[in-house]
């Protein structure tokens, strides 16, 4: 009893110990350690090179605002990833526009039974003054860097592009995400 007992308390105590190392090396993720919704987005096909986020990326205490290396971060053991500035041309090319107030902007696929994807406008969020600016629009980043000013990305805010200095301001803006298909 006492060698069985021992050798179940061994098995236990190194499966325990197996988990936390997991887990402090970023191997095993528990969906109480998780801090944004990435693994519950749904991928869409909207008929064009990509698969689409049916939601934005979130945190899980409701906020909406990231910085571009966040993203980076977040990504970086996913499938998902940040969107290009030709990717946003495609699907903005491939499907046709259903509504566009000062809250949503709404698009559809252009063929039969395609899905609908809703985008909430929030604006961006400037961290010197933590103040939410163009909450008319929808502010997101993409990986397309500008050229001609180091370390800045050009803004999708829908059908115009804008670009934001991300590395030294911590600016924030949403985040749709897209995978490879």
């Amino acid at each position: 009893w006492y060698i069985n007992k021992y050798l179940i308390m061994k098995k236990l105590s190194e499966s325990i110990w197996s988990d936390m190392q997991d887990r402090s090396a970023g191997d095993m993720i528990r969906k109480e350690d998780e801090k944004t919704n990435i693994n519950d987005i749904v991928p869409l096909d909207m008929g064009v090179d990509v698969l689409w986020a049916d939601r934005d990326l979130e945190w899980r205490d409701g906020g909406f605002f990231f910085t571009y290396n966040e993203v980076k971060n977040i990504t970086a053991k996913s499938e998902w990833r940040i969107h290009t500035k030709n990717e946003v041309n495609q699907l903005l090319k491939h499907t046709k526009e259903i509504k566009n107030t000062d809250e949503v902007y709404m698009i559809e696929g252009d063929f039969d039974k395609a899905p609908t994807m809703t985008f909430t406008k929030k604006g961006c969020k400037y961290t010197m003054d933590d103040k939410i600016y163009n909450k008319c629009q929808y502010c997101s980043w993409t990986s397309t860097k500008r050229e001609d000013i180091k370390d800045t990305y050009y803004i999708n805010v829908i059908k115009q592009y804008t670009s934001m200095e991300s590395m030294y301001y911590g600016n924030k803006l949403c985040v749709r995400l897209v995978k490879d298909k």
